[in-house]
């Protein structure tokens, strides 16, 4: 898959020529893919039913920050809860055959784009679209003033075809929304309903990344642990949670459980920055610089800001023994 962060600096086709030659005509959908879950996922199976009569390639075109991130650092709206991070969210469209992805970073200059400039440089030059395929609630450009009228206007103008892609519904009785949504998903993770996220992501909800050097409190508070960046400003999932961990043994290695938190870590500092702590059952090793994956199996409670360490360290023993318990409980061991 290949990755491109860049945009002409003009709309011209005379700079087509010039642009790699896995690009020359693609079947193209936008969006901002938090997660990318179910929904997402027939987008994608969409495209490449597009794409495979005419041999084009597949391409997404989205975004980081999350527009919604950007506005809320403006004083305008909230910030976004994060599902997943921007390296997820690539390894997924990777994992589903998307060939080329554009990464825009959403900042003035692409908040401020006219509809007609954002198709001209987005989709005619930077994808060398052929077929565009969007959700009916389409919204893009200034003031997300540009919606499906236009853009089958333009895509007339600019010789691609615009198709529709209808939601789908979602497999959750009494869900939030009719259909698979990402706020649905971010939903469910902010209560600490898992097993409902799982359904409409369609795979277990993790957290991958390096493990990085922290502070070794919990070696003193003898749960020693391994601490990873989770690289998402506004985690969807917070808290303490059973979790299980792939990665330690190596690239082939076997599953270990733990507990994680996710979370700020009030009682031994006051920070912004989140911070994703495990605790593997029954293991010890050195595991900096590895990359592992984190999986979310169970909540046990919020995260809560104790008196002391002794009283913090009675909170994680009490962890994990209900970890335990439920693993038991559910013949995980």
């Amino acid at each position: 898959m290949q990755l491109y962060r860049d945009l002409p600096r003009t709309h011209s086709l005379a700079t087509r020529p010039h642009l790699p030659e896995s690009v020359r005509g693609s079947v193209v959908t936008l969006g901002n893919f938090d997660g990318v879950h179910l929904g997402h996922q027939a987008l994608i199976k969409a495209l490449h039913a597009l794409a495979c009569p005419q041999n084009l390639v597949v391409q997404v075109v989205t975004f980081a920050p999350h527009p919604r991130d950007y506005f809320s650092a403006q004083g305008r709206g909230t910030p976004v809860l994060h599902i997943g991070s921007v390296r997820d969210r690539l390894s997924r469209l990777n994992q589903l055959g998307v060939d080329g992805v554009h990464l825009l970073r959403f900042n003035h200059a692409l908040a401020t784009l006219s509809p007609h400039d954002f198709v001209t440089r987005v989709l005619v030059d930077a994808c060398h679209a052929q077929h565009v395929l969007v959700g009916r609630d389409v919204r893009f450009g200034y003031q997300r003033a540009g919606d499906l009228a236009l853009l089958r206007s333009l895509g007339q103008r600019y010789n691609f075809t615009v198709h529709t892609f209808e939601d789908v519904a979602s497999p959750v009785p009494k869900a939030l929304h009719a259909r698979i949504a990402s706020s649905s998903v971010r939903n469910a993770l902010q209560t600490g309903d898992i097993p409902t996220a799982n359904v409409l992501l369609g795979y277990e909800y993790s957290i991958s990344g390096r493990v990085i050097h922290g502070r070794k409190l919990g070696r003193t508070l003898g749960c020693p642990t391994l601490n990873l960046k989770p690289r998402m400003a506004n985690p969807a999932f917070r808290g303490i949670a059973l979790v299980a961990i792939d990665g330690l043994n190596g690239v082939k290695g076997g599953r270990r459980y733990g507990v994680a938190s996710l979370g700020l870590r009030p009682t031994v500092e006051q920070t912004t920055r989140y911070s994703l702590e495990v605790h593997a059952f029954d293991w010890s090793g050195d595991a900096y610089g590895k990359r592992v994956t984190v999986t979310f199996l169970h909540k046990l409670r919020d995260e809560a800001a104790y008196i002391d360490l002794p009283t913090l360290q009675n909170a994680i023993q009490q962890d994990m023994v209900d970890a335990r318990a439920w693993l038991l409980q559910h013949n995980f061991i």
